[in-house]
């Protein structure tokens, strides 16, 4: 019952976080962007606070149905983590406001679920990798500065060889 529940709420949030990604008029509205923010880094510390001590009890009996939930959740939290990055590359002061929040939350996030994924024995039924600069949407941003750093390291590394 509270399994199916649990399941429901995170599903609905997801969808909700969803909708910024799938339309991009609501998108346009930075407003919307920081209502997103807001609300999802409190959902995660509610998560965090309140379901993970559940579903870590519950992990033997339902194993498919919590990592499910776990998954959904860590959708939540890259989508949050898309939403700050693009407020860190627009300058936004309200987006850049809430984003230590919001990593506070998703880092708290990670580190728990690690932890009970380790305790059951099953640390790589999730992979957690890196957060990669993304747009609103969820497409990679064209990664022009990882192209200049690499670019002004090799001309560093010619000029130092035309020296000697």
């Amino acid at each position: 019952e509270c399994l199916s529940v649990l399941e429901k709420l995170v599903s609905l949030s997801k969808k909700i976080s969803d909708l910024l990604k799938d339309s991009p008029l609501l998108a346009k509205r930075k407003v919307n962007l920081l209502n997103q923010l807001k609300g999802g880094s409190k959902f995660i510390d509610a998560f965090v606070k309140y379901s993970l001590p559940f579903l870590s009890s519950t992990f033997n009996d339902h194993e498919n149905t919590v990592i499910g939930i776990i998954r959904g959740t860590e959708a939540i939290c890259r989508r949050l983590g898309h939403i700050s990055s693009y407020g860190k590359r627009v300058r936004d002061a309200n987006l850049l406001k809430e984003a230590p929040k919001v990593k506070r939350s998703s880092e708290l996030f990670v580190h728990k679920t690690k932890s009970i994924m380790k305790k059951n024995g099953v640390l790589d039924a999730l992979s957690f990798g890196n957060l990669r600069h993304r747009n609103i949407d969820g497409s990679l941003e064209e990664e022009d500065r990882s192209s200049d750093s690499a670019s002004s390291h090799t001309e560093s590394e010619e000029s130092s060889s035309d020296e000697e």
